[in-house]
């Protein structure tokens, strides 16, 4: 066993060392460790019960059903964490009874979203860089091995995965919807003949890939995650690096994810800054958009006091109905204590807030703003995040969905995971060498 002699900044990277290298001898096969199972179910079960369709028909209930198991499994191997946050933990508990008892329409979605972010972030932080480095890579395989299947062999692909029917099934689509596209893929999988691909049009065509995760905006939502990851994490090398940025880029095209494009752009643009060590910039960035959102709604209103509703379904046709719903709503909508008059799906701020309170919203994101980081991975993770859902929930709800959520917050937990950046810059020779053991290719 290595020592770290006299050095009393090295004693944490000793007792860290030494539990790492005792919990991995103790954890058995990485692929059957519980992170790598929760992740990569809660990312393929969709697809799976769409395959399923073709022989039961498969409903919302069966949906739920399953999302529910793969939360009460986390739930199971993260009881630990749960149990040294009680307080907090039953303090929430009342609040959203009281929700509840004020707005008999309240929405629970909302408890499992923030269940599913704890779940995730802690499994991260309980799981050594091998098992991190080992579900993200066979996750990225399965994305990229589908979506060529489903780009090169679309009439196979879309036989065998009836994508629309099974959205039928579970209500987010209905009967009476016209499939203009005339394809079994999801309604914005082909770009319509007006708008046409941002990205190689005359290569890949019109047809935007899913993948696994059935919908271009999830497609999106992970290259985001790639791209975020691959700005924060240590790498050996720096061709481990660059690969994982290009893999992102590749799902932006593959996906033709403007938003993936536009906020891969202003997550590399802040990386550049120093802005990213601010917690209060980390706290006050999406606040700012949604401020921002209100005054478009506000200088931007309906015509003759029209219900707010999506005109353009585009880029800016979300943000103006962003605002406007915003800018619509009262006291009561805005502070959770009734359900807006307005559907919250295609606006992600609508979503949170309506569904949290303002206030208690502005708490959530003020304890995960406030929470100090040990290392500048964690620390520029937290940062990626918060430019993540500020650009994200302008246009949707999907930031929360545990499609592409539960990988964040897994990826953010180990993160947050990594010793200290002031211990591990002065390290010796044997301690590299026993975290290089630990972390794999990540390091």
């Amino acid at each position: 066993m290595w020592r770290c002699g006299n050095n009393p900044q090295l004693a944490d990277i000793e007792i860290w060392g030494e539990q790492a290298m005792i919990s991995q001898r103790h954890a058995g096969p990485t692929a059957l460790r519980p992170g790598f199972l929760l992740v990569l179910s809660s990312i393929v079960f969709n697809f799976l019960l769409c395959f399923l369709n073709n022989f039961i028909d498969i409903h919302n209930a069966t949906v739920a059903f399953a999302e529910f198991l793969i939360i009460l499994a986390g739930c199971y191997y993260v009881r630990k964490e749960f149990l040294s946050h009680l307080g907090k933990l039953s303090l929430a508990s009342l609040y959203f009874l009281f929700l509840i008892f004020i707005n008999p329409k309240f929405d629970v979605k909302i408890v499992l979203d923030i269940m599913i972010m704890c779940i995730f972030f802690w499994l991260g932080k309980s799981s050594n860089f091998k098992e991190v480095n080992l579900t993200l890579w066979v996750i990225i395989m399965v994305v990229l091995i589908v979506g060529a299947f489903e780009l090169f062999f679309s009439d196979t692909y879309a036989e065998y995965f009836d994508i629309w029917q099974y959205y039928v099934n579970k209500g987010t689509l209905t009967a009476d919807i016209v499939n203009y596209a005339g394809s079994n893929l999801y309604v914005s999988a082909i770009r319509g003949a007006g708008m046409g691909r941002t990205f190689f049009q005359d290569l890949l065509g019109r047809h935007r890939v899913s993948s696994v995760f059935l919908e271009p905006v999830s497609m999106g939502n992970f290259a985001v995650v790639l791209f975020a990851w691959a700005l924060c994490a240590r790498f050996e090398k720096h061709s481990h690096r660059l690969l994982l940025l290009g893999v992102a880029m590749l799902c932006v095209i593959l996906g033709d994810s403007r938003f993936g494009a536009a906020s891969c752009v202003v997550m590399a643009l802040f990386r550049q800054s120093q802005a990213w060590r601010s917690r209060a910039v980390v706290f006050l960035l999406p606040l700012l958009v949604m401020v921002c959102l209100v005054c478009i709604g506000e200088l931007n209103p309906m015509p003759g006091q029209q219900v707010p509703r999506i005109i353009n379904d585009d880029f800016p046709g979300r943000l103006l109905f962003s605002g406007q719903l915003l800018s619509y709503w009262t006291w009561p909508e805005w502070l959770g204590l009734e359900q807006s008059r307005v559907y919250v799906e295609d606006t992600g701020y609508a979503y949170f807030v309506n569904s949290l309170g303002l206030i208690p919203a502005i708490i959530a994101l003020g304890l995960f703003a406030g929470s100090a980081q040990r290392n500048v991975e964690a620390t520029m993770m937290q940062a990626m995040i918060s430019v993540y859902f500020a650009t994200g929930l302008c246009v949707g709800a999907s930031a929360f969905s545990i499609k592409t959520g539960s990988l964040l917050w897994f990826l953010y937990g180990a993160a947050v995971a990594l010793p200290s950046t002031a211990t591990t810059a002065q390290r010796e020779p044997e301690v590299e060498a026993v975290q290089r053991l630990q972390f794999g290719v990540v390091g």
